[in-house]
Parts: structure tokens; C-alpha cells; sequence
């Protein structure tokens, strides 16, 4: 990971190895129609709004993870909003999932 002041980015073969623990899971914030192209094994589909009102209302069971998107752009700054209301454990996968297809990963 990152320096603690610079925004958390992980690459996909890290995000993949972390994510296999179900208290740092993986969530696809890729739209329906970009999810149609593949969706990582095990991953957790949501719109970013959604991720952060179910942290806020602790719906979701865990206070970091992985956050992945089509290209690596939209999961940063998902990653950047989740940090500025406290939710300090989560990492953006570099690349998103095209970077995910392209590690030849699950």
C-alpha cells in the first residue's frame, strides 16, 4: 500500500490476493452494462453512492477493501469520498478491471 498521505492504489494481482479474506472483499462499482464484459471472481457489485450510504448505515460488514471499476479512475476517487468520511481501509485497483483482464486474473 501507499504512504499513509497519498491515496491507496493497489495493483490487481495484490487486490486479488487480499481480497480472498472476507473481511477485505472486492467491489465491483462498474456499471451493469460494463459488468456484462466479465466480473471478477467473487466480487461484490455496487454503485459507488450505494458503497458509501451502506458503510454509513453499517449494512456492510467491513471497514475496508478493494474498489475496482472499468479503468481505475471512477474507484479513485470512490476510494478519495469513502477516506474523507472515515473509512480509511479501502484501496483503489489500479487499472480496474481491464488491468484485472489483462493480469489474466479470475
Amino acid at each position: 500500500m501507499t504512504r499513509q498521505h497519498e491515496m491507496p492504489v493497489e495493483t490487481p494481482v495484490q487486490a486479488a490476493a487480499h481480497s480472498a479474506c472476507p473481511s477485505c472483499p472486492l467491489i465491483d462499482i462498474r456499471t451493469p452494462r460494463e459488468r456484462q464484459s466479465g466480473v471478477p471472481t467473487g466480487s461484490i457489485s455496487m454503485d459507488a453512492g450505494e458503497l458509501r450510504l451502506s458503510l454509513e448505515r453499517e449494512e456492510f460488514p467491513t471497514s475496508g477493501g478493494f474498489v475496482i471499476c472499468a479503468e481505475g479512475v471512477r474507484s479513485l476517487a470512490a476510494v478519495q469520498q469513502l477516506r474523507a468520511a472515515g473509512f480509511l481501509g479501502f484501496s483503489s485497483v489500479a487499472g480496474g478491471f481491464q488491468a484485472w483482464q489483462q493480469a489474466g486474473l479470475p
